[in-house]
């Protein structure tokens, strides 16, 4: 992709009301806005909400959207340009339980409270060429920034019962 379509994407994400890019230097600052207040602020209700870490494209919390309308989903990536396909298509397919959110994994406990999100996904890391010489190394990285910055500890129930792992690209 040109950079004249990224920059097309990014300005199209500031139209889509789907779509958190907060400024990352106030985000450093202090904590953003929706931090405890997705339910009551954003979404309006207070079904559970899902993560979706490094997004991508936003397929698969897509995919969950439209499955479980009693859920609320939140893919997260530092990419815009990438989840722009799938805030636009979640927007023309009306989907009000869905957004994105702009900002690195590092930053999460700018966005989130204590327990204000039920489960964690991590579907297909990137870089997947790291994965492939360091094995599970970062998959653990990103999990250890999930907990953390949402003040979980990493133990085996909780990524057992709230963080989900695909496997499937790792190749050791």
């Amino acid at each position: 992709m040109g950079s004249k379509n990224k920059l097309k994407k990014f300005q199209e994400n500031n139209t889509f009301k789907n779509v958190i890019q907060p400024n990352i230097k106030e985000i450093i600052r202090k904590n953003h806005i929706f931090k405890g207040n997705w339910r009551k602020i954003y979404f309006k209700n207070n079904n559970p909400i899902y993560l979706e870490l490094g997004c991508g494209e936003g397929e698969y919390s897509i995919f969950l959207a439209k499955k479980n309308p009693d859920k609320n989903f939140i893919g997260v990536d530092i990419k815009g340009a990438r989840f722009w396909h799938g805030a636009k298509l979640s927007q023309e397919n009306y989907l009000e339980n869905i957004c994105f959110l702009r900002t690195k994994i590092e930053y999460l406990e700018k966005f989130f409270e204590n327990s204000e999100v039920d489960e964690i996904w991590i579907t297909f890391p990137d870089p997947q060429f790291i994965l492939f010489f360091i094995g599970h190394g970062l998959l653990i990285i990103a999990i250890a920034y999930a907990c953390i910055a949402l003040k979980n500890r990493p133990t085996l129930s909780s990524v057992r019962n709230g963080i989900y792992v695909s496997l499937s690209l790792i190749h050791i």
